[in-house]
């Protein structure tokens, strides 16, 4: 038996859903108890067109738990080295859009294992 994974990093943060749950079961029509299987589907198109993508850390295909979701921002040196804008707009984007940040912007990533 083999394992598949993927690696992924990025200059970003871990976000949480557990707020969102209720948001997204209004604009899906479900419970806020069936929300949670809604939610990357929301994150897709919440960033789709922005500067950010999304995506997530650990082994929930196998022990059945949430994955870790981590935003990055996209092409982060593509302008310079100096990035501190961007990390400002990307907090604000998440402070927006009423996502709650795990720590602070950061270097982050790690293997989705599926």
């Amino acid at each position: 038996m083999g394992v598949d994974y993927s690696g992924n990093y990025g200059v970003g943060v871990q976000v949480e859903f557990d707020n969102l749950y209720n948001v997204i079961a209004e604009k899906y029509e479900v419970d806020t108890d069936d929300a949670e299987e809604y939610a990357l589907e929301y994150l897709d198109e919440l960033l789709e067109g922005t500067n950010y993508n999304y995506f997530e850390v650990g082994d929930g295909n196998y022990s059945g738990q949430q994955n870790e979701v981590y935003i990055e921002i996209n092409d982060v040196f593509k302008d310079g080295y100096d990035i501190r804008e961007k990390v400002t707009n990307l907090i604000k984007f998440c402070e927006d859009n009423g996502l709650t940040m795990i720590g602070e912007v950061d270097v982050v990533g790690g293997l989705e294992i599926y």
